[in-house]
């Protein structure tokens, strides 16, 4: 699995199948480092762009979704969707699997 790192634009490889008792990865603290550091740049990037608000929208619109950790829209569903829409984006969940982030968003 590939981890994103967002100074140099390309993915960085992280053994995703060594997993701790706990379930968490073993990362190197240079990859843990740079996947943190993605992550800090893609919530600072997104914090800037205007999230659409689904209460203003007219009815039958979609309903848009963000990512609980970056921010970045995460699913866009039809207003009468039945399952529940994904919380964490393609780029944050390698990093929620490997134990990375807390289940609390901060």
């Amino acid at each position: 699995m590939l981890l994103p790192c967002a100074k140099e634009r390309r993915p960085v490889m992280a053994d995703m199948s060594k997993l701790s008792e706990e379930g968490k990865t073993w990362l190197d603290e240079e990859a843990r480092a740079r996947a943190m550091e993605a992550l800090r740049l893609r919530k600072e990037e997104n914090s800037q762009k205007e999230k659409i608000d689904n209460a203003r929208l007219h009815a039958g619109s979609s309903m848009y979704f963000y990512c609980r950790y970056c921010e970045a829209l995460s699913d866009t569903l039809p207003e009468s969707y039945i399952d529940p829409p994904t919380r964490v984006c393609k780029d944050c969940k390698p990093l929620k699997d490997a134990g990375l982030l807390d289940d609390q968003p901060s």
